[in-house]
């Protein structure tokens, strides 16, 4: 019998558009519709899903917010039935029972609440049960008791089994499991289950022979009655309760099976009726089992069942008659929530009069359309057995691939188990339980990939499935008999499902077989169950080592790219010949067992720096040298060049920039400066693995101040000395700083001269060097003091030195600590004071021109003059220096002498002047 549509306030008008009272509808007689005395509730939707609760003599029903409360409704002996406007109605046992109000009529008297009549079988979904006013969560194989009140949530779909019936509740449904006992002096009719609202289906195997089974719902009862003596079997075809004759022997036909898609109604015995008797007085009588009864408000219908349905029916049928062969203790596993050890017995429900429970199951005759049959007279030891396979129950299992951190390559070991349960209706079988892998399904993260991707994806797995199609471990449970259990079990290293990326799943489909081990006629179910496999991300990890790259330098390193001294291997050098332009590159080796992982964020940040092993911090680093640090903190770019998605395998190419010469000027002699740079590679899962790429230089002279301000860089105030930007550390020279205007590191471009001291600014340095290498006179290094210059002696004695075609304009006052060397073609042009503490040397082509507003003073050591002097204001030499004229003259001018005047070679001469002596002139 198959019911379909909602008990409640919202039916379907028409039947689900079937015609009403067609075919196997037999419509005859009237019974009582809604009693007189029932209390009418307009709001079907809450009488039908409330929360039914008694408080004191009250009833109160209420939903969702909604609250309904019939005063007194519990006074006195009788309750009263309650109905919607269309005439569905619960009576009063049924409310009573809702409210936790249970009797129940047993001989003796005693309370039965505890009596266990059937057990879950299926669920899908959430299911409850109430039972004494608490509400208990099904599961699996829990047991439930008379009197429960057995509820299901959305979406969900509970089947119970009984001792010889089975029952299918859809979604949101609720029903009593109220009085079952027979009473052999009353009609028979007593309800076995009390519908409040849902759809269900139901089927049974045995039904009394002098009484009826009853299902009670809210528009009608459905009863099933024998015509003649009998037994109750489901048809072959149909869920619909037909009653087919006892017999003595078993005759099969030589072609049908049980399940044979031609068996039709006129082909069975039929020896039984079911009747449906609606509340509002219609009966009808049901007959063909070929069709689907639809119960719809106020309508009956019936569809024709599609090949399809009739599939699905016949399972169901299989599943009833197993149920009914198992007898009272197959497979109760629970007690509602809590579970039990030792599950009590199952109670039968009494349809047949005491004494005739247990009938066995005869042998019967199945008549199919071919013509004829054989007779078969099996020997003794198989006389009653039943050819029918067993009933199968798998249950599947899932897990996750390990998740955390070095969980990639992890040797432990991922396990699952699941329950394999039988039921053979042949009691003196002995099943046994193997299975078989059958099929994979894999879903992975393969939206955004290309087709070659995705096909490179595919194939490599393939091997990977294979190898994670592992067989299970089957442990059949102790004591098995015809009823049994028996335990799969799943186990694998975790490292096989890496190739799992997060999210992915793979579901292994197994097939348990279960064979009856009756060697006459043995038969087998099998049954398909899953394991599902869902991964985790996996980090990628960089298989190359660490690579370095090393370069030396100072501030006589000739100008352009500062060239690499050794590399380690992997590491890739390119220099263009007759050039001073290097490049360097390099590459790292990825891997990612994620196959469908993309990487495309790549880092690389400077994240650490030494000087002659001293750690830095990067902010010491950019404070004390700003120029090479910027320089510095974006040297090194990465990306991936080959990304391992759909190999596993990818690569990274990390490229250097050029460094120029004079970025290795501020490194004092001998000392080296580390560079270390994180290259960061990140999957599509945020994972991350890193690698160094480590970049040394070794200074090769006293470190120095070199400026770098060039025509045309966009730098502010060009030429300010007193601008930091404009020398290669970044930051203004100091006391302590050997200061380089020179045009050999600047290769390639062209420096902005002249370098300005303004008149407000008061500059230092511990030497001053300045050098062209280009074409002479032409952007010649040129120097302009207004202010106040403070040179030191160096490192080597020497406070300023001046090269080739270099100029100095002085405006202001320079003093000079060290040696101060005018050499080759360079010039010096005083306008100022400009004084020398330790002498130095005027000689080569160079040019000396101290104006009329202009002090030359040798304040001590020797002063070497080799070229004349062209001199119109005040040369002075101190108490204890000397000024020696190495065959050269002083023209013009005042000449002071407190110390020694030295006239060396017949050309050595002072002119046109005069000479102010105090001390010693050797002539």
């Amino acid at each position: 019998m198959n019911f379909v549509g909602k008990f409640d306030a919202k039916l379907p008008e028409d039947g689900l558009g079937a015609h009403s009272h067609s075919g196997a509808l037999s419509h005859f007689e009237t019974v009582s519709p809604v009693p007189s005395d029932a209390i009418i509730v307009s709001d079907a939707e809450l009488l039908f899903n409330a929360d039914f609760k008694r408080s004191g003599v009250d009833l109160i029903l209420s939903k969702d917010g909604h609250e309904l409360v019939l005063q007194d409704y519990f006074k006195g002996e009788k309750r009263a039935a309650l109905a919607s406007p269309d005439g569905a109605h619960l009576n009063g046992d049924l409310v009573n029972a809702l409210t936790g109000q249970v009797e129940y009529a047993e001989a003796g008297g005693a309370s039965d609440a505890a009596k266990v009549i059937g057990h879950v079988t299926k669920l899908t979904g959430s299911a409850t049960v109430i039972r004494n006013g608490v509400s208990i969560v099904l599961s699996m194989g829990c047991n439930v008791h008379k009197g429960d009140i057995v509820q299901t949530g959305s979406d969900s779909q509970l089947g119970i089994t009984f001792t010889d019936a089975v029952f299918e509740l859809s979604s949101n449904a609720r029903m009593v499991l109220n009085e079952t006992a027979y009473d052999p002096n009353g009609s028979g009719d007593s309800s076995l289950l009390s519908l409040v609202q849902g759809s269900f289906a139901f089927a049974v195997g045995q039904v009394p022979k002098t009484s009826c089974v009853s299902i009670d719902t809210p528009v009608g009862t459905i009863r099933s009655r024998a015509r003649t003596g009998g037994i109750g079997m489901l048809s072959l075809t149909a869920l619909i309760l037909s009653l087919l004759e006892e017999v003595e022997a078993a005759q099969l036909p030589p072609s049908d099976s049980l399940d044979d898609d031609d068996i039709t109604a006129k082909d069975l015995q039929l020896n039984g009726v079911v009747d449906l008797l609606m509340r509002d007085g219609r009966h009808y009588t049901l007959d063909d089992p070929g069709q689907t009864v639809i119960v719809g408000k106020g309508s009956i219908s019936v569809l024709a069942n599609s090949p399809a349905r009739m599939e699905e029916l016949r399972k169901f049928q299989q599943e009833a008659l197993h149920s009914y062969a198992a007898g009272p203790n197959a497979n109760p596993t629970g007690t509602g929530g809590t579970g039990s050890s030792t599950p009590p017995s199952l109670q039968p429900i009494n349809f047949v009069p005491p004494g005739q429970q247990d009938v066995v199951l005869p042998t019967l005759v199945f008549t199919g359309k071919s013509s004829g049959g054989t007779s078969v007279t099996p020997p003794d030891n198989t006389l009653n057995h039943v050819p029918i396979a067993p009933t199968v129950l798998v249950s599947g299992n899932a897990f996750s691939e390990l998740l955390g951190v070095h969980v990639t390559g992890s040797p432990a070991l991922d396990t699952v188990s699941g329950l394999i349960q039988f039921n053979d209706i042949n009691r003196g079988d002995h099943p046994t339980a193997t299975t078989a892998f059958t099929s994979f399904t894999y879903q992975g993260n393969t939206a955004n990939l290309s087709p070659s991707q995705l096909a490179q994806v595919l194939a490599d797995i393939a091997p990977d499935i294979v190898a994670v199609e592992t067989p299970l471990v089957v442990v059949a449970t102790r004591g098995n008999s015809n009823v049994g259990t028996a335990t799969w079990t799943y186990s694998l290293a975790d490292k096989n499902f890496d190739f799992l990326a997060a999210g992915e799943t793979l579901t292994l489909t197994y097939t348990a077989e279960v064979d009856s081990n009756f060697a006459p006629d043995n038969l087998k179910t099998l049954v398909t169950f899953t394991i599902t496999i869902t991964g985790t991300n996996d980090a990628p990890v960089i298989t190359t080592g660490p690579q370095t790259i090393n370069f030396a330098g100072g501030k006589f390193t000739p100008g352009g790219d500062l060239a690499p001294t050794s590399e380690t291997t992997g590491v890739n050098v390119n220099n263009a010949p007759g050039t001073l332009t290097y490049t360097e590159s390099g590459t790292f080796t990825f891997t990612d067992p994620d196959l469908t992982d993309t990487h495309t964020i790549v880092s690389t940040d400077l994240t650490g720096a030494s000087l002659s092993g001293t750690t830095l911090t990067l902010a010491a680093l950019e404070a004390d040298f700003p120029g090479p640090f910027a320089v510095f903190e974006t040297a090194l770019s990465a990306s991936v060049t080959t990304d391992s998605t759909g190999t596993g395998t990818g690569t990274i190419t990390w490229q250097l920039a050029e460094l120029k010469a004079f970025l290795a000027d501020f490194i004092p002699l001998g000392e080296t400066l580390t560079l270390t740079y994180t290259v960061i590679v990140t999957d599509s899962q945020g994972a991350t693995s890193t690698q160094d790429v480590v970049v040394t230089i070794t200074g090769t002279d006293a470190a120095a101040v070199v400026w770098i301000d060039t025509v045309g860089n966009g730098l502010p105030n060009p030429g300010d000395w007193n601008e930091g930007s404009n020398w290669e550390t970044g930051t203004v020279p100091t006391a302590s700083s050997d200061v380089i205007i020179i045009t050999d590191q600047l290769q390639g471009k062209t420096p902005y001269y002249p370098v300005t001291i303004d008149a407000t600014t008061v500059a230092y340095a511990n030497s001053l060097t300045m050098n062209d290498f280009g074409t002479l006179f032409t952007n010649s290094p040129t120097l302009i003091n207004n202010g106040t210059l403070t040179v030191g002696a160096g490192v080597d004695g020497v406070g300023i030195s001046l090269g080739a075609d270099s100029i100095v304009d002085n405006y202001g006052t320079i003093t000079v600590g060290g040696l101060m060397e005018v050499l080759d073609q360079s010039s010096l042009q005083n306008y100022g004071q400009l004084t020398l503490q330790d002498g130095g040397d005027f000689k080569g082509l160079s040019t000396i021109t101290n104006f009329s507003s202009g002090t030359i003073e040798v304040s001590g050591g020797t002063l070497n003059v080799l070229v004349d002097v062209a001199n119109s204001g005040q040369v002075t030499i101190d108490l204890g220096a000397i000024l020696t004229l190495n065959g050269a003259s002083i023209t013009g001018g005042q000449v002071t002498n407190k110390g020694t005047l030295d006239l060396e070679g017949t050309t050595a001469s002072l002119n046109s002047g005069k000479l102010t002596n105090t001390n010693q002139v050797n002539v």
